[in-house]
């Protein structure tokens, strides 16, 4: 065996062991899908009754599971759709919990009322960027957590339509 030979065989042996190395720590192997598809979510202003009176944001939740949701709590960030700048005084996340039944392999639609946050019907709708589901419980007592999030401690009460 020439030198070249070995230092191509060591040279492909320790390429080898970095590739197992690298996938093996990967968690992508592992990954779960979620219990849920949602939709993207659309933001609306003017009165939409029952849900609000200036503003509000929409969106599909199918429950994938086997088992029934009783509660399930999300939450986004919003921005003004022109500046990109944060609308509010205050932290622009907005939390909200949806009470209710939600059947397994269901969808329903869902309904975050903004009024709680605004002063005035804004002239466009705002941004809608990044929702999350952050918690589900499960009728059957069991829950489901998105370990990327931590849930704001103020959250608005949601509806399911």
């Amino acid at each position: 065996m020439t030198i070249h030979t070995r230092y191509t065989t060591i040279r492909t042996l320790i390429a080898c062991v970095c590739l197992l190395a690298l996938f093996d720590s990967c968690r992508f192997f592992d990954a779960q899908q979620d219990p849920f598809i949602i939709s993207a979510p659309v933001c609306a202003t003017g009165e939409n009754l029952p849900w609000w009176h200036a503003a509000g944001i929409t969106f599909d939740f199918l429950n994938i599971s086997d088992c029934d949701i009783s509660r399930l709590t999300a939450e986004c960030r919003l921005y003004d759709a022109e500046t990109g700048e944060n609308p509010f005084l205050g932290d622009n996340r907005i939390g909200v919990a949806f009470s209710g039944r939600i059947g397994a392999h269901s969808k329903e639609s869902l309904a975050i009322p903004l009024d709680p946050y605004i002063s005035a019907i804004p002239d466009t709708p705002f941004a809608i960027d990044r929702l999350e589901i952050c918690t589900i419980e499960y009728a059957d007592g069991s829950e489901w957590t998105n370990s990327e999030f931590s849930l704001l401690e103020t959250i608005t009460k949601g509806i399911i339509k």
